[in-house]
């Protein structure tokens, strides 16, 4: 289902833009780092859909597993508009679980994306505040990009403060 493959890849890169920015917490401002990794769509859920002329629209629970600078895997609140050519626009709230540069907890984040017809998807993501544990203190920012096999990639920057 091409509507469903975007959202996945969005989400997943979502997950892993989440996982990027979790590297090291400490008490203190630390110097920025870079993430990088891959993401893979593990799970969605189609919770609602509706109509409204020509588009659609869609709230999903995603889960995507990430690794590189993000160990870990993101469940993602998805809210997502499909227009009639295929093409969709995503907006995120995802939770990390997992571990960056050797500290674990978990970390918010938000995800915005833009998918094609063909499934393929671009996006950015930013590590909110929110976190536990080792992740408390963790922000960032990257961007990413995902095919329509729910796979993809992320980059970006963090720290902890």
């Amino acid at each position: 289902m091409k509507i469903l493959s975007m959202p996945i890849i969005l989400l997943a890169a979502l997950l892993l833009a989440m996982a990027t920015p979790l590297a090291g917490t400490t008490a203190h401002a630390a110097a920025p780092g870079t993430s990088s990794g891959s993401f893979q769509f593990a799970n969605s859920v189609v919770n609602d859909s509706r109509s409204a002329g020509p588009n659609t629209f869609y709230t999903l629970t995603n889960t995507i597993t990430t690794t590189g600078t993000f160990v870990g895997t993101l469940v993602c609140h998805e809210r997502q508009l499909v227009k009639a050519n295929g093409a969709a626009e995503s907006h995120d709230r995802c939770v990390f679980t997992g571990r960056v540069d050797g500290h674990s907890g978990t970390a918010v984040l938000g995800i915005q994306s833009s998918g094609a017809a063909d499934g393929t998807s671009h996006g950015h993501f930013a590590v909110r505040s929110g976190g536990t544990g080792g992740l408390a203190g963790l922000r960032g920012q990257g961007t990413f990009a995902g095919k329509a096999d729910g796979s993809g990639t992320y980059s970006g920057k963090f720290h902890f403060e």
